[in-house]
């Protein structure tokens, strides 16, 4: 999830939802059914054209020719306003955003947890968010993270580097020549980059990729493979030339020397499906992603809350979304991992409202699918010690999915007592 570099921009992270081989409880997979339309305006100050636009998770934002910043969220999800500017880049997280103002000082605003709306001092060069944390670069080369504090994933190694992306666990940066360093979290590879030079690098939930001088990628970590059922294809792109990376939370994008841009990695909405046209920049997030095209038009496609068709002109406001951004036609998967996987991150920041309401929103999209959101509803009222209200929710985990033991041995404990 990194801020652009040259013509590049990047961005977030997961992995399987249903079935036997799925992975840790913890992950989000598929892609959210359709929603309602952002809620807040672009500002008018973008008229002018965007010269980036960053893709995240529940919110999105785009930079402005003169400096301004425009947000604009997903259902619900409160307003979002940056700071005033100018900014000299824009970076997206999951809940909120971060900018980095003309002198180098940083801007956080959003909704924040564990301190990700809460900078360190200073003037930087570069910054990027993951999930609830961010890094940036000081003009020594040294690296300075802040908000969620596992050890691993704030503590980089001593510089100097130019460049930082920040993913789901871990983190990536390049050094001036173009080798590359990763720490945090993960048994998948994705901390172990294959020798330099790069001249840019993106992460993802437990991937890592790099661009190198002639324009080949190269990617580390798991791989980036569709879920069952989607077209997208899983194998990184041959062949020199490309311009542009961008890594998302399970899918990547990559521009070509023709401005072309090619996506791969999960497709369950279209975040891995780009429309035809010539593009500058490109940003992956977590069920969307956005692009620049060579005119400073802004295009976006994936999660319909975020996106919109193809613009066609510079932004302005209108229904809360730039001119020209018609709504996509609404997914006809229906699958609810998004809303499951935020819940478990709730949970593991200890913000059970929010984890109910993620639960609880999962359930109403479609109650036939997606076992975890009924496990992590029952997880909750256990901790409450309300084994009535547990026990019909585990039974429904059960029966979706028997392959995990997890909810039949919880309705066990609670019928044995």
């Amino acid at each position: 999830m990194k801020q652009q570099r040259h013509t590049l921009s990047v961005l977030l992270l997961l992995a399987g939802c249903s079935g036997p081989e799925e992975p840790a409880a913890t992950t989000l997979d598929r892609a959210p059914a359709a929603a309602p339309a952002p809620t807040v305006e672009p500002s008018p100050a973008a008229a002018g054209g965007w010269q980036d636009i960053q893709a995240g998770g529940t919110m999105s934002c785009g930079l402005a020719t003169d400096g301004a910043v425009t947000c604009w969220a997903g259902p619900d999800q409160p307003a979002v306003q940056a700071p005033a500017g100018p900014y000299t880049q824009v970076t997206v997280g999951m809940h909120h955003a971060c900018g980095l103002r003309d002198d180098g000082a940083i801007a956080c605003w959003g909704r924040g947890f564990a301190g990700s709306l809460e900078p360190p001092q200073g003037a930087f060069t570069q910054l990027d968010l993951g999930l609830d944390r961010g890094c940036a670069v000081a003009h020594d080369g040294g690296i300075t993270c802040w908000g969620w504090r596992e050890p691993d994933e704030t503590s980089p190694p001593p510089g100097p580097f130019a460049q930082v992306a920040v993913g789901y666990s871990h983190s990536c940066a390049l050094r001036p020549d173009g080798s590359a360093a990763c720490w945090g979290s993960g048994q998948d590879g994705q901390l172990v980059p294959p020798p330099g030079p790069f001249v840019d690098v993106d992460v993802g939930q437990c991937s890592s990729c790099g661009l190198r001088p002639d324009g080949s990628l190269q990617c580390w970590g798991c791989a980036l493979e569709q879920a069952r059922g989607e077209s997208a294809g899983s194998a990184t792109p041959a062949g020199d030339g490309w311009t542009a990376l961008a890594v998302g939370y399970q899918h990547a994008c990559a521009i070509g020397a023709d401005g072309r841009p090619k996506c791969w990695g999960h497709d369950a909405v279209g975040q891995s499906s780009p429309p035809p046209g010539s593009f500058a920049l490109i940003s992956a997030g977590f069920y969307h992603s956005c692009g620049v095209r060579d005119d400073g038009a802004p295009v976006c496609w994936g999660w319909d809350a975020l996106v919109g068709s193809d613009p066609g002109g510079a932004p302005a406001p209108q229904d809360g979304r730039p001119t020209g951004w018609a709504s996509r036609p609404a997914p006809t998967l229906h699958h609810t991992c998004p809303y499951e996987g935020l819940g478990m991150i709730y949970m593991k920041q200890q913000r059970s409202d929010y984890a109910r309401r993620s639960f609880e929103q999962g359930i109403a999209i479609n109650p036939d699918i997606e076992y975890r959101k009924y496990l992590g509803l029952a997880q909750l009222y256990l901790a409450e010690g309300d084994d009535q209200a547990a026990a019909p929710l585990l039974r429904k985990a059960t029966a979706i999915f028997p392959a995990d033991p997890t909810a039949a041995e919880l309705l066990r404990e609670i019928e044995g007592r």
